[in-house]
């Protein structure tokens, strides 16, 4: 990357505009410096980097302030390109480019969709109705799946020193080879793990929240950043034999699923419903109408309305 390339990264870096690798790119330079041999001791090393980025941090925002004038940006850089040059950043940068260019795949299933795939390193994946997964293209060094919305079982293929690694929003799960469930839907504010076979690490924001057991199930809140552990449940895998178990979860979370599953929407305008918890086992068969009889028949709730949208009431 030559020195209009570190220009133009560091004008979207200042201006708001870079997006997260480049982000990463600016920071990993700052961070570097804990990585110097230097003869100062840690206190002395604290308040140079404090001195230093704050005086970076000073002109940069000095310069914000003439954003009209048209080279305000090459000011900025020419503070923060003599320090970049001289932390080695040159060597990330090149590490950058080349690692910049990982693509992805995306998978969905649609509403009541089952759907099993296989990875090129081995690995099987089955997807839940409603679900989107992203799955990198290149495995050789790195293997990657995003779980971006959905539930789905992973058989893990173990590759000896290629961690298998799945993201979804902050948290990360890392295995080598085993077999697990990862519920995860994006409008439900619980994200749940459970392991069948093996051992799974789970990570919040990098931060490592705990290493999952054989028979072990991790449920963590996203509103809360809280989680319990807990013994995996006899029907965690029970959608895959085309059931839909709903286990003491609220309104929402009902709703959500049975649209998943179903393709009908559930409201209402009773607080007591609202606030209800919903158990029961629905066959992924049943029509959407019959599935909405059967689950407001065990609650004791009355229905009306079409094959698409469903009120329930008392």
């Amino acid at each position: 990357m030559d020195k209009t390339q570190i220009r133009h990264l560091f004008k979207r870096y200042i201006n708001g505009r870079a997006n997260g690798p480049e982000q990463n790119l600016v920071n990993y330079w700052y961070r570097s410096f804990d990585d110097e041999v230097l003869d100062i001791n840690d206190a002395e090393k604290k308040q140079i980097k404090a001195e230093i980025w704050g005086d970076i941090q000073q002109r940069i925002s000095f310069n914000k302030s003439y954003r009209q004038k048209r080279n305000w940006w090459l000011r900025a850089a020419a503070v923060l390109l003599p320090l970049l040059l001289g932390a080695g950043i040159l060597y990330y940068l090149a590490y950058y480019r080349n690692s910049a260019v990982q693509t992805f795949t995306t998978y969905t299933t649609g509403t009541g969709e089952r759907k099993m795939l296989r990875m090129k390193d081995g690995t099987v994946l089955n997807l839940n109705a409603g679900s989107t997964i992203r799955i990198a293209d290149d495995l050789s060094k790195e293997r990657i799946v995003d779980l971006i919305d959905g539930e789905v079982f992973f058989d893990v293929h173990k590759q000896k020193g290629t961690p298998f690694v799945i993201k979804n929003q902050a948290i990360t799960t890392t295995v080598l080879g085993t077999a697990f469930n990862i519920s995860a839907y994006r409008n439900i504010q619980t994200f749940s793990i459970a392991v069948v076979r093996g051992s799974v690490q789970v990570a919040d924001d990098g931060h490592c929240l705990k290493q999952l057991q054989k028979n072990e199930e991790l449920v963590f809140n996203r509103n809360s950043r809280s989680f319990i552990v807990k013994p995996t449940e006899d029907r965690v895998l029970d959608w895959q034999k085309g059931y839909l178990v709903l286990n003491d979860v609220p309104f929402d979370e009902m709703a959500i699923l049975v649209e998943k599953n179903f393709g009908v929407i559930i409201t209402t305008n009773h607080d007591k419903i609202k606030k209800s918890r919903y158990t029961t086992q629905l066959s992924t068969e049943m029509k959407p109408m019959e599935a909405a009889e059967v689950l407001a028949a065990i609650h004791h709730f009355k229905i009306s309305g079409g094959s698409n949208h469903i009120l329930f009431y008392e």
